[in-house]
């Protein structure tokens, strides 16, 4: 249904795992050709007070 009304994006599927000290891991995940889906990037962030994000933060975020 999301297909058809924004034909134009890719799906990419994403899965998440969270860790110690508030980290959180996002993975975004390829299909082989064995369909065994397998990690093709791995990130971590971690989840901060609003009020700790700087000006130059949210430009980057933007830019991604």
């Amino acid at each position: 249904m999301l297909l058809r009304k924004v034909p134009a994006l890719t799906c990419r599927p994403v899965s998440a795992q969270f860790m110690a000290d508030g980290i959180i891991a996002m993975f975004e995940m390829r299909k082989e050709e064995d369909a065994i889906p397998r990690v093709a990037e791995e990130r971590h962030y971690s989840l901060v007070p609003s009020d700790q994000i700087e000006a130059n933060d949210l430009k980057r975020y933007r830019s991604k």
